[in-house]
């Protein structure tokens, strides 16, 4: 009798139990509460732009509160907060600048809104290096050469600003076709106050990118690691050599004392030389590379680059040979 009295009350609390979930929900912060819901900002979070993508995790936070959230894959978000209190919401992701808004509740207990954050470049080269030019009979150019190249195009980019920090070498890069590479290429002979070509080693450049609406984006800094002031020389052909369809260019060993690579390349000797072929990455312990791609009869000249792991280099005088 007992045990019969026992099974029926549990059959009636298992039953209270199951059937208690259509009870009204009073939970302030569920989203299906209809009855003491809690005041809600709810809106929308995009990137900036033509694209005008949803931004997921976003993360909005109600200032007066603490109180904060997460945008979903949609952008989305509900946020509820314990108190009306008029303040700011900030709208933060990374790789995006920070926006924020002050919300003003009027009397409202539910405030609706949509925000577009601008999101900053991303560069995935950011470099100086140095090269040096050699030149008959004994003449060296040293030139640097300042490179961006950005993981995609921003159409938010107005300019990009380098400048030094001790010597206050200032330049403007210029934009590249396709939108996405910002290069400047100077000789030390242009830079206003430098009396060396060495002194810029270890100087700290900023860049500093300047977008739309005023808002200024420093990556982070870089310098010239290595100027190259030892030459690396050719042997043949050389001197107006003729060279039939297939030859090979020869150079003296180069022993910088660090690690290298050679590359070559080869011009047609014009008015305007047109460069009309190029390999890059030959081993530091070869002295020669064959040239098996035949050329068209006309005059020529070749020059061989040592270059270092930074991307510094050092490039030979030129070679002139003949195709006939």
């Amino acid at each position: 009798m007992k045990k019969t009295v026992y099974l029926l009350f549990l059959a009636i609390a298992l039953l209270s139990l199951f059937t208690g979930c259509d009870a009204p929900r009073n939970n302030p912060v569920d989203p299906d509460n209809t009855i003491s819901r809690l005041p809600r900002i709810e809106g929308e979070v995009i990137s900036s732009g033509s694209s005008g993508a949803p931004l997921s995790f976003a993360r909005i936070t109600f200032v007066p509160t603490s109180s904060f959230t997460f945008s979903g894959e949609d952008g989305k978000f509900s946020l509820p907060v314990t108190k009306k209190t008029n303040g700011l919401l900030l709208i933060e992701k990374f790789g995006f600048k920070t926006d924020s808004i002050f919300v003003d509740w009027n009397n409202a207990d539910n405030i609706q809104l949509r925000r577009s954050l601008l999101k900053f470049p991303l560069p995935v080269k950011l470099s100086i290096v140095s090269n040096t030019l050699n030149r008959f009979p004994d003449l060296k150019f040293y030139s640097f050469l300042v490179a961006v190249e950005l993981a995609e195009s921003n159409e938010f980019i107005d300019s990009i600003i380098v400048e030094s920090r001790v010597k206050k070498i200032k330049f403007k890069l210029d934009k590249q076709p396709g939108d996405r590479n910002f290069e400047k290429e100077l000789f030390s002979f242009q830079i206003e106050g430098l009396t060396s070509p060495f002194s810029i080693v270890d100087e700290v450049f900023d860049p500093v990118f300047y977008l739309s609406g005023g808002v200024t984006f420093s990556p982070g800094p870089i310098s010239v690691t290595r100027v190259i002031d030892q030459e690396v020389k050719f042997l043949s052909p050389a001197n107006g050599t003729i060279v039939g369809s297939s030859f090979r260019l020869l150079w003296e060993k180069f022993s910088p004392g660090w690690d290298h690579s050679y590359s070559v390349e080869i011009y047609l000797n014009d008015l305007t030389p047109i460069l009309v072929l190029q390999k890059e990455k030959i081993d530091k312990n070869e002295t020669g590379v064959n040239i098996n791609q035949e050329l068209p009869p006309g005059d020529y000249f070749w020059v061989v680059y040592s270059k270092d792991s930074f991307g510094n280099s050092t490039r030979s005088k030129p070679a002139s040979f003949s195709v006939r």
